[in-house]
């Protein structure tokens, strides 16, 4: 058979053309499952972003390490089993056929890229990102519309307490009390 078409190559890692098929004809399977199928002029231009999507996964494959590899495997079994767990044996085989996948080691292939990235990105990436107390808290105390919300509270009835006779000076008290509160819920 003759070699595939490489799409991308650099540093012993290449991009054969069928990689970039695949992940296309799995977009579409997606897409068509939500029922919006792409249209052609849709699937060209997703073609550059799932290159570069290819690329990515494999730079973080040579930047791997073996406890890279040991988390994405992981996660990539938790994923896949947690699928099996949900939607049954059954259920399972016709989602991966559905999604465009030839069996159950080609979804576990990708699933497994897609975590690699994740832990190469947090051991690399996140592991030396430091940001001070002090930037933080400024950042909170000069933009609070942006996280602080306003308390809400819904009720249905509030009852009045009282220990004795109705009318007494302690009814009225309550009576007040319970009032202020009713108008600051509306």
């Amino acid at each position: 058979a003759p070699a595939p078409e490489i799409v991308a190559r650099g540093k012993g890692r290449t991009v054969p053309r069928p990689d970039l098929d695949g992940a296309l004809t799995r977009v579409r399977a997606e897409a068509a499952l939500r029922g919006k199928p792409l249209t052609e002029a849709q699937a060209t231009a997703l073609r550059p972003q799932l290159l570069e999507q290819l690329i990515l996964m494999r730079l973080c494959e040579v930047r791997s390490e073996e406890a890279d590899r040991a988390i994405a495997r992981g996660n990539a079994r938790r994923f896949i089993e947690g699928l099996k767990g949900k939607l049954g044996a059954d259920g399972f085989r016709r989602l991966i056929t559905s999604a465009g996948y030839p069996d159950e080691t080609s979804l576990e292939r990708d699933k497994y890229a897609e975590a690699l990235v994740t832990a190469v990105i947090d051991r690399e990436v996140k592991t030396t990102i430091r940001i001070p107390t002090q930037d933080v808290r400024d950042y909170y105390e000069s933009n609070p519309d942006k996280w602080l919300t306003p308390a809400s509270v819904r009720y249905l009835h509030l009852a009045v307490p009282h220990g004795g006779a109705v009318g007494t000076e302690a009814d009225a008290a309550a009576r007040k009390r319970v009032e202020g509160w009713r108008r600051e819920l509306e």
